[in-house]
């Protein structure tokens, strides 16, 4: 809208007020668009609200509808000093004494002693690792022929330098795996792997390290194996050595090893559940409840798609599944209701009995995996139902965009409308300007006349 201009009052009219009055009216359609725009960005933020809140309900329900959720095994080991493990749904459940009489060890070898890493060897020559060849030239120092074995594709070993004592530096080459099937394989100039003081003139290794086998006993049946991480021992189970008995007392280097299946895992998947639908209604009512202290209703009050969205959310989870077995056909039947000991929620929030929840689990785990898993499973529908209303071209997504649409539209006729009275403004003022003009004439004409008759009158009386 221009910006007002006072008009001068020659007549003592104030016809800026009288101005102002007329426009107060004909802003009045543009006044109720701004509170529809208002209440569109309040319903708008309601509803992305609404969304996120339901797709963070729909994130707690996904783990829910995988089957192996249901069947996870979980490890208890007395002693994770001396070992951890993992277990996947195949192992069995069972406990099992494990002892370690060895850990799994790589070869170590050095090399005699060197006063200056930097310095060259003045070697020249190739030696062989595990069949893979290092040219040894005369420039060559520790520190580079260690950068050249380690750049040797395939080498199956790394070799480093380390400081023993002051002048004193060695090359040490590790294999790259334990055992004793991997013992370092060294060929190629033997004259020179002894001018390096890694082999004797007897053929001997320098050996700081020997290869060594992981050796145990699961259950007093012993095991060998190369690496100290072992997966075909125990099906399913997989171990991760770390402490072995005391290879002079025999003491420690024992613990004992339990499989279980890994409910409270999943119970806490139920309620992480069970908190984002509390959390979902809550959000839902903040927006659609009816306050009867101020008798008003939240900015979505009587929304039916929020209605409808309720209604079937509450059905999804309440509903009876196909084809589950007696005794399990509903949420109601494992523990989630909507109020604990037969009582219900005035707000519809669930609670969850994880005791009966756990006991079902123990009675019939399948069951319980169908109730959620199976395609029109509690987990299942939700996710699918949820789905319906939170993606791209949902029904959400879908009532947000005609609510932007519409205030687009409502911005568009504010713009038109503020055109059209900013043309009105100036037309009055140009009336009311050209009234002002006439008044003034007729004053100025009306004196005149005044005049005219006062000086008849004075003449009148003279004569």
């Amino acid at each position: 809208m221009s910006e007002l201009r006072v008009l001068p009052t020659l007549t003592g009219l104030d016809t800026e007020a009288i101005i102002q009055q007329l426009m107060s009216v004909e802003r009045r359609p543009i006044a109720l668009l701004t509170e529809r725009q208002s209440l569109l960005s309040q319903q708008k933020q309601a509803w992305d609200e609404v969304r996120s809140s339901l797709e963070a309900l729909a994130s707690k329900i996904t783990p829910l509808t995988y089957s192996f959720n249901f069947y996870k095994k979980t490890v208890e080991v007395g002693d994770q000093s001396v070992l951890t493990a993992t277990a996947s749904t195949d192992a069995a459940n069972a406990s099992y004494e494990i002892k370690i009489t060895s850990l799994a060890r790589a070869q170590v070898i050095q090399s005699r002693a060197y006063a200056d890493p930097a310095a060259s060897l003045g070697l020249v020559g190739t030696i062989s690792i595990n069949g893979k060849d290092v040219v040894v030239a005369a420039e060559d120092s520790l520190n580079l022929l260690a950068q050249k074995i380690n750049g040797t594709t395939g080498v199956g070993a790394q070799a480093s330098v380390v400081q023993v004592a002051p002048g004193d530096y060695r090359l040490l080459i590790t294999s790259s795996q334990t055992g004793t099937a991997n013992k370092l394989s060294l060929g190629g100039d033997m004259a020179l792997w002894q001018e390096l003081g890694f082999v004797d003139t007897t053929g001997k290794v320098n050996e700081v390290v020997a290869a060594a086998d992981a050796v145990f006993t699961i259950n007093g049946v012993q095991f060998t194996r190369p690496t100290n991480v072992v997966s075909d021992a125990i099906p399913g189970v997989t171990l991760s050595l770390k402490t072995q008995a005391d290879p002079v007392t025999g003491a420690g280097g024992i613990t004992l090893l339990t499989v279980t299946w890994d409910d409270s895992s999943l119970i806490q998947q139920v309620k992480d559940l069970i908190a984002a639908y509390n959390s979902f209604i809550d959000t839902a009512r903040k927006y659609s409840g009816w306050d009867p202290a101020t008798l008003k209703g939240g900015i979505l009050f009587g929304d039916p798609l929020l209605r409808r969205l309720l209604a079937e959310i509450r059905r999804l989870i309440f509903n009876q599944v196909p084809g589950s077995t007696p005794g399990y056909e509903s949420a109601v039947m494992v523990g989630i209701s909507t109020g604990p000991l037969g009582a219900f929620s005035k707000e519809g929030k669930l609670s969850f009995d994880e005791t009966k929840f756990a006991d079902k689990l123990k009675a019939n785990r399948d069951a319980v995996a169908y109730l959620f898993t199976s395609a029109d499973g509690i987990a299942s529908s939700l996710s699918k139902g949820i789905s319906a209303y939170t993606k791209s071209d949902g029904y959400l997504e879908g009532r947000i965009t005609r609510l932007t649409e519409e205030d687009r539209s409502i911005s568009q006729r504010i713009e038109d409308l503020e055109r059209r009275l900013d043309i009105r403004l100036a037309t009055l003022r140009r009336q009311f300007t050209a009234l002002q003009t006439m008044l003034v004439k007729m004053n100025s004409l009306g004196t005149w006349l005044a005049q005219q008759v006062a000086s008849m009158t004075q003449g009148t009386t003279t004569a």
